[in-house]
């Protein structure tokens, strides 16, 4: 995950007790999500990608229905350029449509240096909201 998001505005690194914790919350979706391995070179498996889901029915009334939200998709450098996040979130979309789900949610640095809002716009989704972070530099 930390190498995937390394070129993200304000990313942390994250452990992996810290990313197994997000695992067990009630609204994370293991069902619809992905992960994309490859093999290693020490006769294991290596994530390269990945897009997890959270379903979280209490926020249906205020957001107009039933809906999945995309909390990450990342795909490692290395990895990038082949088509895997656009396989993976076509994947997890006919994933949501066929657990009932009406839409997908994300939210996107849109000044991402990875082209994702080009990616998630020939997908279908919409820009509906903007937000801006402020920040004070010491």
């Amino acid at each position: 995950m930390n190498d995937a998001f390394r070129d993200h505005w304000g990313s942390q690194p994250v452990t992996a007790a810290e990313r197994a914790a997000g695992d067990r919350l009630e609204a994370f979706r293991p069902d619809l999500s992905v992960l994309a391995v490859t093999p290693d070179t020490h006769d294991g498996e290596r994530v390269v990608g990945f897009v997890y889901v959270d379903v979280a029915q209490d926020e249906w009334p205020l957001r107009g229905g039933p809906f999945g939200y995309i909390t990450a998709v990342g795909v490692r450098r290395d990895a990038r350029g082949q088509g895997l996040a656009r396989a993976m979130l076509s994947h997890v979309l006919r994933a949501l449509r066929a657990d009932g789900l009406d839409r997908a949610l994300l939210d996107i640095d849109a000044e991402s240096p990875t082209g994702a809002l080009g990616l998630y716009q020939s997908l279908a989704f919409n820009v509906t909201d903007r937000a801006v972070s402020l920040v004070k530099h010491f």
